[in-house]
């Protein structure tokens, strides 16, 4: 092999390996920026809420360029939450309050939900991240009620919605419990007999405000869609 060749060749494969690089790193972030971003935002987020966290994950967000962690308080080990470099006037962003409502609205509901609906496939309460960010100005955090969190209650129940009274007693007996909780609440409930066809599929979406106007099993029918 000649030398003009093997110089070819070995330029050939630093450009291919430099490429390869370029391209995972794009996509993966840089190593030793996700362990210094990420100490950055956890000792921020330890001198902002006063007590201590422990990092679960680091990540590079390849959409914005941002780096941030998975952590959970060291005190609430079920507790996960996402922070990560923020924008404009917010060095970091952070979804603590997010997860602390998420946690006291769960509480508050999942025994009713389990007593009206044993046979639901799954349950889960949400929120709407970037709230915290917005309401949360100092400790402590407030309660999801008192700050008027946006929470979500969401029921998946294997079975046909039948349309029966009986049904939607069930259905009413839930938002009277939520028109007694209080809170801004907003329901979902879905009754797919099969997760894998559309057919016989029923949801029922309750924003606060419609919960707040119903009154008896005959207000729920008007906001069926199937």
């Amino acid at each position: 092999m000649s030398k003009p060749l093997k110089i070819f060749l070995l330029i050939f494969a630093v450009l291919v390996i430099g490429f390869a690089l370029f391209v995972y790193f794009s996509f993966a972030g840089l190593p030793w920026k996700k362990i210094t971003v990420g100490n950055a935002t956890l000792a921020y987020l330890q001198q902002k809420y006063d007590e201590e966290f422990e990092i679960e994950d680091r990540f590079y967000n390849f959409k914005d360029g941002s780096y941030g962690i998975k952590v959970h308080p060291v005190k609430e080990p079920t507790m996960s939450f996402y922070a990560e470099e923020g924008w404009g006037n917010d060095k970091f962003i952070d979804y603590y309050p997010e997860a602390v409502w998420v946690k006291q609205a769960d509480q508050d509901f999942k025994e009713i939900v389990r007593e009206i609906f044993p046979e639901k496939r799954r349950y889960r309460v949400d929120t709407v991240s970037g709230e915290g960010m917005e309401k949360v100005k100092k400790l402590p955090i407030p309660h999801y009620i008192d700050a008027n969190a946006y929470i979500d209650v969401l029921v998946n129940l294997p079975k046909i919605f039948d349309e029966s009274d009986a049904e939607l007693e069930r259905i009413m007996k839930l938002i009277q419990f939520a028109q007694q909780n209080g809170g801004n609440i907003h329901l979902f409930l879905a009754y797919e007999p099969n997760e894998e066809d559309t057919k016989n599929v029923t949801y029922i979406t309750l924003t606060n405000e419609q919960i707040k106007q119903i009154n008896s099993i005959e207000d729920i029918k008007k906001y069926y869609n199937k």
